[in-house]
């Protein structure tokens, strides 16, 4: 009998604080917590790995070691590259953000986010639940 893949969740977050809050949270799930730090690894892993779904920061760096200016919004240029690529257009990504601004929610959503949560009023345990919920993830 064929074992049953495992739900693959790639997490495009550089706050390491929230990456282990989130890696906790998961460890005991049936999926996978698949981890990018900047906009080019997370194009990366979404191409090599075609998670289920993509969590997506909006503040991040371009590359490893490149230096980031505070207020460019670089994960929605990946949103953007991500919902017009044959390998990846397929994948629903939630903005996952503390970003709160009606411009930010509205760009997001023009490019194609499935949808818009923010981080700092849900704790990874909810986050897990609305992924359960809202994409039938089973996790």
């Amino acid at each position: 009998m064929p074992e049953k893949q495992r739900t693959r969740i790639l997490l495009v977050e550089d706050e390491r604080a929230l990456i282990e809050m989130y890696r906790m949270q998961m460890q005991s799930l049936a999926c996978d917590l698949l981890v990018a730090e900047n906009i080019e690894d997370g194009f990366a892993r979404a191409c090599d790995a075609h998670p289920h779904i993509i969590l997506l920061d909006i503040i991040l760096p371009k590359a490893k070691g490149s230096p980031m200016t505070l207020g460019e919004r670089d994960g929605l240029d990946l949103l953007k590259k991500l919902k017009t690529h044959p390998q990846t257009k397929h994948i629903p990504v939630v903005i996952l953000t503390n970003l709160d601004t009606l411009e930010d929610r509205r760009r997001a959503m023009a490019l194609g986010a499935d949808a818009y949560w923010i981080k700092s009023e849900l704790l990874p345990k909810v986050i897990v639940e609305k992924l359960r919920t809202n994409f039938l993830l089973k996790i």
